[in-house]
């Protein structure tokens, strides 16, 4: 579980088979305990209601993640605090951020390699503290 000031994180396996017809199936999975996850540069729009922080994504991993490098959100809590925009949902409903665009020309998330930072925004009119809890997704090379 992550709190907005806080970095620790727990987080349940998952995975998840994608078909493409022009290639065979590859099977996303929860990299998860081979993941660091970073957040900074907090900021509240008092206007808006809206929280915002970049985020970046280290494979602290000996494998490389190949495709569909995806931060899932998979709880915040209190229910109340919302994304404002997520990428996409996982077949299970869950929103996602993706990291692909955001890791250099190759597509790959090398080992010991740390992504661009990605902005992740809440809604938070009531100003409450919050916590979320992520997983990470990717294909493993």
């Amino acid at each position: 579980m992550r709190d907005f000031l806080n970095r620790s994180s727990i987080s349940e396996p998952a995975t998840i088979i994608i078909s493409n017809p022009t290639r065979e199936p590859f099977t996303i999975e929860d990299v998860t305990d081979e993941s660091l996850h970073d957040a900074y540069g907090f900021r509240f729009n008092r206007r808006n209601g809206q929280f915002s922080s970049y985020a970046t994504w280290t494979n602290t991993g000996v494998d490389d993640f190949t495709a569909q490098l995806w931060m899932v959100v998979e709880e915040i809590s209190p229910p109340e605090v919302t994304l404002v925009k997520a990428d996409g949902t996982t077949p299970e409903g869950k929103p996602y951020f993706d990291f692909q665009s955001l890791v250099g020309s190759d597509g790959i998330l090398s080992s010991g390699e740390t992504s661009e930072p990605k902005t992740v925004i809440f809604s938070n009119p009531s100003r409450i503290r919050f916590t979320y809890t992520t997983t990470f997704m990717a294909v493993k090379e």
